[in-house]
This record gives structure tokens, sequence and C-alpha cells, in this order.
């Protein structure tokens, strides 16, 4: 089975399955809605077995934001909604949030707004892992980053300073009351050069919305239960005869799927299979 399947073309095969050789597009949109209900089933047992496309994104570098405050400066060196304990003098949080320098615009801090690090990116809601990270320069070359652990990188010295990041890492900050999470990518060290790019190789999650003719990057076992598992769901009403048969394929990509995508270590991160990507280090 090739490894750029289609949605549809997964579909088709699973109704040749129970009898029907042309489904019309009611039926694709029915067997759709049952492709993502065994999606959604299974993602917390095979969490990173569906990453289904990749997507190169060149973000520009923009600058910190400042203040000032009491006739002091301060660079933000993270990413924060300002409160008390962040404000840049008597905060007790200060050091996590502020850097001293000698000048900037006179912008007077505020509280309860948002204040931004060049070191602390947001990503798209959909982008569930990273495959690369790189440093471009204004004269093309390029400098691959080193994707450590949420674990490894908190490990990591947080004494400010300017150079070319050489580290980075991908987590998803959760919003306690709503329940929803945000993609961040945070760098170690901050930017120096503003004249610089980053680009990034990003892993997305499948969506209702997914244009149905672009091909999928997934492994051959995910689309090896994507298959049994639709059949089987649609034998029920296509091939009652065959539901037995289908059911028992189902059952054991099932098995196999999870086996192979099931969490390990004390991270959130596994190690699908991609060409060239490089899973989580540290």
């Amino acid at each position: 089975m090739a490894f750029t399947q289609t949605r549809n073309q997964i579909l088709l095969k699973a109704y040749k399955r129970v009898g029907i050789g042309e489904p019309t597009g009611a039926q694709y949109q029915e067997a759709g809605e049952l492709l993502n209900i065994e999606v959604n089933a299974v993602q917390t047992e095979a969490k990173h077995a569906f990453l289904w496309k990749t997507n190169e994104r060149i973000w520009a570098i923009p600058p910190s934001d400042t203040c000032k405050k009491s006739g002091r400066f301060f660079r933000c060196i993270q990413t924060h909604t300002s409160t008390l304990d962040t404000h840049p003098i008597d905060g007790g949080f200060k050091d996590l949030y502020w850097f001293e320098i000698p000048e900037a615009p006179p912008v007077t801090w505020v509280e309860d707004k948002v204040y931004a690090a060049n070191n602390d990116f947001t990503l798209t809601n959909d982008v569930v892992d990273l495959d690369s990270v790189i440093i471009r320069t204004s004269s093309g070359r390029q400098y691959p980053l080193e994707l450590l652990s949420p674990r490894a990188f908190s490990l990591l010295d947080k004494t400010y300073r300017e150079a070319r990041p050489t580290k980075a890492y991908f987590t998803k900050n959760g919003d306690i009351t709503t329940g929803n999470t945000t993609p961040i990518l945070r760098f170690d060290t901050h930017f120096s050069d503003l004249t610089e790019f980053i680009v990034t190789r990003e892993i997305l999650n499948i969506t209702e919305a997914e244009d149905n003719a672009t091909p999928l990057d997934a492994i051959k076992r995910a689309y090896k239960f994507l298959l049994a598992a639709v059949a089987f769901q649609l034998s029920f009403e296509h091939d009652p005869d065959m539901t037995s048969v289908l059911e028992k394929q189902y059952e054991k990509e099932k098995k196999i799927l999870i086996h192979v995508y099931r969490e390990t270590g004390d991270t959130n991160f596994i190690t699908p299979y991609f060409p060239g990507y490089i899973g989580r280090r540290g």
C-alpha cells in the first residue's frame, strides 16, 4: 500500500471490501465520519499514528517587547500576560520575564497586557509536532537546531543571553478552564540577529475540512488500520455476511497499531515513521 493515499482512496478501498465499487458522494461522507471516529477512538493509545500532513512555514523573527518603569528599561525574555507578580522591578517572578537594558522606547509597563519574547512562538492549533527547525540567514545559509524534549529543555541554564539559537522544543500550553491547548515553539538562546528566519517543518493533524484530494503523509500501518476499521463499520449496513471476517482484521490491525505507537518514557512524544523525522531528543 502506498504511503501517499488520499482520504477518499482509503474510503474507496473500504467500500470495495463490502461490495461497493463506486460510492456516492453521500457514502463518502458517511465513511469519512466513520474514519474520523476511529481516529479519535485510538488517539489516546496510539497518539502519533495519525500524523497526516507536513507543512513548511517560514517565520520572520520579531523584536522582543520592551517596557519602561520608574525610569528603567526592560526587555521581555518570556512571553506572558503581565501581573503584579511579573512586574519588572517589584514582581516576585520578574527575573523569569524581564532583563534590564540600557534604553528602549519609552512605553510604560502596564498590568494585564501580553508581552512577547522573540524566543517564544505560538503555532497554529493543528500542529501536533515538529519534524525539523532550522535558522536561515539572509544569505541563505541554514543552521539546523537540536529539538529537545520539554524535560531536557527545562534543565538548560535559563540565564538570559543573545546569540543564534542552537536548541528548541515543542510543547502545548493548556488552559485549565477551557481545556484548549496552544502549540508553542521555544528557543535557546534568544535571537540576536533579527534579519534571519525560522523555517519549521510542521506535522499537522487531519481535520474534516482537509482537502480530500490532498495526499496524506502517514505510515503504512496506519493505512492498514484505517482501511480495516472503516470496512468493518460499513459492513454492518452493506455486507453483514462479511462483518465477522472484517472484525477480526480490524482487531488485528488495531492491536498492532497501538503496540507500535503506544507512548513510552517520561515525555508525550514518540517517533512515528517519517522519512527524515528526527523524533525527540534528550
